[in-house]
């Protein structure tokens, strides 16, 4: 009998974990899925509100930026999932090296994007690097470690969301910018967009520090783990 009673608890076990993966499968086939939809629409939107030639020089700046953007958080929230997985007493001390990451690294790339990045697509082109630099190098970036820190936790569901909102709310703009304004300038919306991925930004580190609790900066931490 006591043989019988392991083995459903183990059957159970097993189960249970099973649908667990599945679960947290779903809702990121969901969250992909959606975000590229998304995506898509807002390409159209975006296309028609710019017009040909300045939505021309915005993806260029914004094809240059994204080769960048993705170092900006130093990959702090691969370190994050790696090693608060395992240990989440680690958490204040990796969610500090995650905003450290990406005020230093990311502030840096903006920089350097900014500064250098004019000689690449062109002095008119280059005006919008900074504003494009600041809402992917910090803002996107942010919203993409804090998704990573609910991933850790097994999360999914609220990881899958930060990404969404912040999808949406762009979506919700260029929308409602083509049907009142039909036409915006360039620099008009790239202002807009940096300004949606800083808001975003901040409410997804709220919410993190509402569920989690407040960063810590552990010294040396930074130091110890950049070269992984």
């Amino acid at each position: 009998m006591l043989f019988d009673q392991d083995y459903s608890e183990e059957c159970i076990s097993i189960i249970m974990k099973k649908n667990a993966l599945l679960h947290n499968a779903g809702w990121m086939l969901l969250g992909n899925v959606s975000s590229y939809g998304i995506q898509a629409i807002c390409f159209v939107f975006t296309a028609r509100l710019l017009g040909v030639v300045q939505y021309g020089m915005y993806a260029g700046a914004t094809a240059l930026v994204s080769i960048a953007s993705q170092y900006s958080a130093f990959g702090s929230g691969i370190l994050f999932l790696r090693y608060v997985s395992g240990d989440r007493s680690r958490f204040s001390a990796y969610w500090g090296n995650i905003l450290l990451s990406i005020a230093f690294v990311g502030g840096g790339l903006v920089c350097a994007t900014s500064l250098f990045g004019s000689r690449i697509v062109g002095k008119e082109t280059g005006a919008l690097l900074i504003y494009i630099a600041v809402g992917d190098c910090i803002g996107t970036q942010l919203i993409l470690s804090c998704s990573q820190i609910f991933i850790a936790y097994e999360q999914m569901r609220i990881a899958t969301g930060l990404q969404i909102i912040a999808n949406l709310l762009r979506l919700g703009f260029v929308m409602g910018f083509y049907v009142m304004f039909h036409r915006i300038t360039v620099k008009q919306w790239v202002v807009l967009q940096m300004s949606l991925a800083l808001v975003a930004a901040l409410i997804a580190a709220y919410i993190v520090f509402r569920k989690f609790g407040p960063p810590k900066w552990e010294r040396g931490l930074f130091e110890a783990r950049a070269l992984e």
